[in-house]
Order: structure tokens, then C-alpha cells, then sequence
């Protein structure tokens, strides 16, 4: 396969993932936001990321629910906004979609038609639960149609490895940041607004529901880093995640019949996903964990683009 057409697939699969996840945590936000008689103006400043912090209070003065949905969902000085990440993943799908089944095509080209418009214009709150469910819905008949109607050939497999590459980077940025600062305090003590956060930090990973008929509903700071690190049968864990990409570069390595370091990284960063139990949280231990992970699948990415020749 080219290298460019490669390179499609993968971003193609990552913008749209990582739309998806602004999605999520947008409406994680808001369910609190309803359910909540807290200030939310606070929560609202922790749903923007800290490295798009600066550029935002360049540009508005509170962190207020307008300006926070507008940001994240269509404006232009937010490179990641939702729109942008949407346009970009169906013109990466227009330029490989002979490789594309008609359904994985229609899939992409279907959620920008119904999106676009409520996009285009100003965010209103009325018309939010519709924006994002219909985000939420591109993902899944994507991933739906992907997993349902594709041969199980290279590009099947660079679709999964840009997918769960994204996934990845999404979980670990959450425990890496918001996470970090909610759980790892010097006090025991449990209060209110940081039982709130731990709820939408799960909601946003889509790890709630899931989370809770594990274990009780009683959030415990090491059961949580444990759930999204370690568990395997969590679909955005880190090891999930990275079980995944390890699968798929094995099947491109069978295909050309070549070894690739990229596939070495993977299989090490695995090793680390299930030599342990973080049973405790302290402070140092999983920051410099996340930090190396975060490390290694930033490394992960360049070697794959180096390996396979991605533009």
C-alpha cells in the first residue's frame, strides 16, 4: 500500500475518533451541568484542555457555557474543534474510498450532511443534545460498518491502529491532567465537587455505567486508575487500546513480510500494561507512569508514520 494512502486511513479513523471523544466529554459536562446545583463555571474550564487553555483566554473573557461549547464545537481558532475534525476526516475518506465499502463511505459522507448545518451557525444549548448525539452516532455506525463490511486486510488494519492510537492518546491525556488533579491529594478526605469530577471524568471515557456494575458505584481512586489502565475489557483502557494496535501491526508484519519497530514498541509498552496492579495511588509512581506511557505512544505514532512511509 502507498504511504500517503496509508496516512489517509490512519487520520481518517483518528480525526474522527478524537471528535468523538470531544463529544463525549461535552456531554459529560452537561449532564452534570443539569443534574448538579454546583457552580459550573469551573467545570466548564475543566473541559478545555490545558494546552488550548491560553489560546482560549486570548479570545473570551469567562469560561462560560457559550464561549466553552462554541470552542470545542465549531470555532475556527480551535484546531480541534468538532466541524474541523469532521470535515477532515470525511475528505481523508473521499481520497481512499475505493478501498472504503460503500456503507464505511456512506457513514462519513451521511454524518457530515446532518451536521453541517447545526454546525455552521452559533452553538445554542436547545440544539446541543442533538449535536452530540449525532457525533456520538457517527462514531459508532463508522466503527459499525468498518468492523462489519470490511475485508480483514491492510486497510482494515490502519483504520484500527489510527483508532486506538487516538483512544489511547485520549485516555492517557485525561488520567495525565484532569485525573491527576482530581484523585492525588494529600487529604483523604472525599469532597462533593471531586465526586462530581471522578463521574464526569468516567462519563467522558464512557467507563460509568461500566464502572459502577463492576464495582458497586463506590469510586475508589486505585479501582479507578486500575479500570482505565489495566483492564482488558474495558474498550478505552490503555491496555485495551494498546492490545489492539499490537494485533493489527502484527497482521501488517505477516502482510509484508517485514519486522518493524514499531511493532517492538507496542509489544513493550503491553508488557508494562500487564506486569502490575497499581493497588495504591501515589503521587510520583503514576505520574511518571502516565508520563511514560504518553512517551511512548507520542514514539509509537512517529514510528509507525517512519515504518510504513506515512506523509
Amino acid at each position: 500500500m502507498l504511504g500517503r494512502y496509508a496516512d489517509n486511513l490512519y487520520w481518517m479513523a483518528r480525526y474522527l475518533e478524537r471528535a468523538e471523544n470531544t463529544a463525549r466529554k461535552i456531554q459529560a459536562g452537561l449532564h452534570y451541568s443539569i443534574t448538579s446545583k454546583e457552580n459550573n463555571n469551573d467545570l466548564l474550564k475543566f473541559l478545555i484542555e490545558d494546552q488550548d487553555q491560553k489560546i482560549f483566554k486570548n479570545k473570551f473573557n469567562d469560561f462560560s457555557l457559550h464561549n466553552v461549547l462554541n470552542y470545542l464545537i465549531n470555532d475556527e481558532d480551535n484546531e480541534n474543534n468538532i466541524k474541523n475534525l469532521l470535515h477532515k476526516a470525511r475528505v481523508n475518506g473521499k481520497i481512499v474510498r475505493t478501498g472504503l465499502t460503500r456503507e464505511v463511505s456512506n457513514s462519513l459522507n451521511q454524518s457530515w450532511s446532518s451536521t453541517q448545518k447545526l454546525l455552521d451557525s452559533p452553538i445554542k444549548i436547545n440544539n446541543l443534545p442533538d449535536i452530540i448525539e449525532k457525533v456520538l452516532n457517527t462514531g459508532t455506525v463508522f466503527r459499525g460498518s468498518v468492523y462489519g463490511t470490511m475485508l480483514r486486510n491492510d486497510t482494515f488494519n490502519f483504520i484500527r491502529i489510527g483508532t486506538f492510537i487516538e483512544r489511547s492518546n485520549n485516555t492517557a491525556s485525561i488520567l495525565n491532567t484532569k485525573y491527576y488533579r482530581i484523585l492525588l491529594r494529600k487529604t483523604v478526605l472525599v469532597s462533593k465537587i471531586d465526586y462530581n469530577r471522578w463521574e464526569i471524568l468516567l462519563r467522558s471515557l464512557s467507563a460509568w455505567r461500566s464502572f459502577n456494575w463492576l464495582s458497586g458505584e463506590y469510586l475508589d481512586p486505585a479501582a479507578i486508575t486500575n479500570f482505565l489502565i489495566f483492564d482488558e475489557r474495558m474498550p478505552r483502557s490503555l491496555s485495551f487500546c494498546n492490545k489492539e494496535i499490537l494485533s493489527n501491526l502484527s497482521y501488517l508484519q505477516k502482510t509484508y513480510k517485514k519486522k518493524y519497530q514499531s511493532f517492538n514498541i507496542a509489544k513493550k509498552t503491553q508488557n508494562s500494561l500487564t506486569s502490575g496492579i497499581i493497588r495504591t495511588v501515589h503521587n510520583k509512581k503514576l505520574y511518571n507512569f502516565i508520563k511514560k506511557y504518553t512517551e511512548n505512544n507520542e514514539n509509537l505514532h512517529f514510528m509507525i508514520t517512519r515504518d510504513f512511509n506515512l506523509v
